[in-house]
């Protein structure tokens, strides 16, 4: 089957979780996609994990996901997640899903555990970011709402049209 496939996306794992199978029940979980690999297959700590994936769109279309992780010396995850599916489509959106799921995975990590110890930030964009985090958590409010969001988009859009 994963030969009859010709559409493949690789998406690099950058992760936070440092647990082979809770990083791959993390994907699951946001793919909404099933398990092939036998559980007795992914039970012990040996340091690797390999397992395959199954989904179905609501068009019928089918998704294969192959995952593979390793975790290195400093406990880090790494590894590669590769999509195929007969549509360029679904290979690509499913691929950007994993992406920004890794990303908000992090994003949610700051937030459910405060920095206490203030860190340097080495550059403006970090230094922007960091204060947007630390005000947030000082104020128990989420790091952007919708107006914030609306205002960003509607002075985005008047840049643009006066060019």
């Amino acid at each position: 089957m994963w030969a009859e496939f010709e559409w493949e996306n690789k998406v690099a794992v950058h992760t936070v979780i440092q647990n082979e199978k809770e990083f791959l029940d993390h994907i699951i979980k946001s793919t909404n996609m099933k398990c092939l690999t036998a559980p007795s297959a992914l039970e012990g700590e040996c340091g690797f994990l390999a397992a395959n994936l199954y989904a179905k769109s609501v068009f019928g279309e089918d998704a294969l996901v192959s995952v593979s992780i390793e975790k290195q010396a400093d406990g880090k995850l790494s590894g590669y997640i590769r999509i195929r599916s007969k549509t360029q489509g679904i290979a690509l959106s499913l691929g950007d899903k994993i992406t920004l799921k890794q990303k908000k995975e992090a994003i949610d990590l700051v937030l459910r555990y405060p920095i206490s110890k203030p860190l340097k930030p080495s550059s403006p964009v970090q230094s922007h970011f960091y204060h947007l985090i630390i005000s947030s958590q000082e104020q128990s409010r989420p790091l952007f709402d919708e107006q914030q969001l609306d205002r960003s988009n509607s002075t985005r859009h008047r840049r643009s049209s006066k060019t």
